[in-house]
């Protein structure tokens, strides 16, 4: 693939807005995400960001690491996020691909 196929910065709108909030920004994700093309996307983050997206999207009564702790530093961790009435990941999609959620460190509440 040539350099611009495999990087799409064009979403990239710089710092947040004053304005707004982090659930309209993952919902805009998911819009996204949901749009390409392609089968697979991979992204890139902070580990806080992929943190309030799990608490989000997976189902309220489900308890996973994911809801209570950061991805590790230099982690990688799949998941399939699916569009039903909602938007939603199911917790058994989730996997540690390396080093997966930092269990180590003190929980988020």
């Amino acid at each position: 693939l040539s350099f611009p196929k495999r990087f799409d910065a064009s979403r990239n709108a710089g710092t947040k807005p004053l304005r707004g909030h982090g659930g309209e920004r993952l919902k805009a994700f998911c819009d996204w995400a949901m749009a390409r093309p392609e089968a697979t996307v991979v992204v890139a983050g902070h580990s806080l960001w992929f943190q309030s997206f799990f608490r989000e999207y997976l189902p309220a009564e489900a308890e996973h690491d994911g809801k209570r702790f950061k991805v590790a530093n230099g982690g990688v961790v799949a998941c399939v996020l699916e569009r039903g009435s909602v938007d939603f990941v199911r917790p058994e999609s989730i996997k540690a691909v390396h080093k997966g959620f930092d269990l180590k460190k003190k929980k988020v509440a």
